[in-house]
């Protein structure tokens, strides 16, 4: 499980880019991998919540990325619905939920205008790179190429994003906006690997 679970994020670092003369880095940071789960500012704090990997053929079984607090439960919790944020490419059905627990009862966060919701404006660098990584955009991880800058009205992030998953596969980079309120804005895109008779 541990070996699927990081595929995604590798998917961008096994292929050959293309040059990247358009796009310019100056001001961007690069993005660490825990700082995609482990930076969210909230709404309103919680005494604990989880957000959770999931496969979506074994509903039985999660993985916990990341959590915060004192942990409530002593078994395993399961979402009654089995459901979440699809996060899926090719042959590899993935979704994100995040369990949250107020003090007194708990609930599953399973579309993304809850887990909006849950963040409030997205007024940090660690909310803004996760929510563009619920929106299916991943990064090449402490790469000012694939880093995020803060703007007066939101944040500038280059990101990756699997568009074609067969024949050709096809991986384009992302130049995006991401303003409070979570809407997500293109800037520019161009083609960043591509294998014409493959297939994932």
């Amino acid at each position: 499980m541990k070996k699927i679970s990081f595929i995604l994020f590798l998917l961008v670092a096994f292929f050959t880019a293309c040059e990247e003369e358009d796009f310019d880095y100056d001001g961007y940071e690069p993005i660490s991998e825990q700082s995609v789960f482990d930076s969210l500012t909230l709404q309103q704090e919680m005494p604990y919540y989880e957000i959770r990997r999931n496969l979506c053929y074994l509903s039985r079984y999660y993985e916990i990325v990341f959590s915060k607090g004192e942990k409530f439960y002593t078994d395993s919790l399961f979402s009654s619905t089995g459901k979440g944020i699809n996060n899926s490419n090719g042959d590899i059905c993935l979704f994100f939920n995040i369990l949250i627990y107020d003090g007194t009862d708990y609930r599953f966060l399973e579309n993304l205008p809850d887990v909006l919701n849950f963040l409030g404006e997205i007024d940090s660098k660690g909310d803004a790179v996760f929510w563009a990584y619920l929106n299916g955009y991943y990064f090449i991880f402490g790469d000012p190429a694939s880093g995020i800058k803060q703007t007066s009205d939101g944040f500038l992030i280059y990101a990756y994003k699997l568009v074609k998953m067969c024949t050709p596969v096809q991986i384009d980079k992302f130049w995006l906006k991401i303003d409070k309120t979570g809407n997500i804005e293109i800037l520019g895109e161009k083609l960043f690997s591509r294998i014409e008779n493959g297939c994932i």
